[in-house]
């Protein structure tokens, strides 16, 4: 397996460079995007779609731990390229995005998250810092417009680049899902709030 680094040019910026080769550009013009990884002779590059135009600047503004709510809307900016790719997609309510953590370097296999103030593995979490840098969010679909497709619930940051889209189904009864850690996480805050309001009463 070989894998290597690759770099794109961020939108906007291809005026100020006159390029669209990343290796003849300012740092500042391109996003790292993933790796090239090549197995059994098959080489996956990956390449953003599109990039999220969001309210978040910053990390420290998106509601995180137990209880957060995630109701900013936002707009998914489909690359012209990609806009055939939208076709009917007004018909579903909700879209799963998959994007890349393009401002996060290096993983940690165990971390402690907002939601807890225990450890978890990274995969049991939705830690930025992961192996393979790439998140999901599952958003509402308001509208669409050409390439432009208006959501609520965005959790990335401006300018985020989106790796693909897909239509939001799901056949598992809400009954049989299990929350794991999350849900105890939860039961001990709540414990927790009882035991304060107990003692202050």
């Amino acid at each position: 397996m070989r894998r290597s680094s690759r770099w794109y040019v961020k939108p906007g910026h291809e005026a100020d460079t006159g390029t669209t080769d990343a290796a003849d550009v300012h740092p500042d013009c391109v996003l790292r995007l993933g790796l090239d990884v090549e197995a059994h002779g098959q080489m996956f590059t990956p390449r953003p779609i599109g990039f999220v135009d969001s309210p978040y600047k910053d990390t420290a503004e998106i509601p995180k731990g137990l209880g957060a709510k995630h109701e900013a809307e936002g707009v998914l900016r489909i690359l012209p390229e990609f806009e055939l790719g939208l076709t009917d997609i007004e018909g579903f309510s909700h879209l799963m995005v998959i994007w890349a953590f393009d401002r996060s370097h290096g993983f940690d296999l165990l971390g402690m998250p907002p939601s807890d103030n225990r450890p978890h593995g990274v995969f049991a979490t939705r830690s930025p810092r992961r192996p393979n840098p790439i998140g999901l969010t599952v958003v509402e679909l308001l509208r669409r417009e050409n390439g432009l497709l208006h959501v609520r619930g965005v959790d990335m940051l401006e300018g985020t680049p989106i790796l693909d889209i897909k239509p939001y189904l799901s056949s598992v009864p809400p009954e049989t899902l299990r929350r794991g850690w999350l849900a105890e996480a939860e039961n001990r805050a709540v414990s927790s709030h009882r035991e304060a309001a107990g003692v202050t009463a």
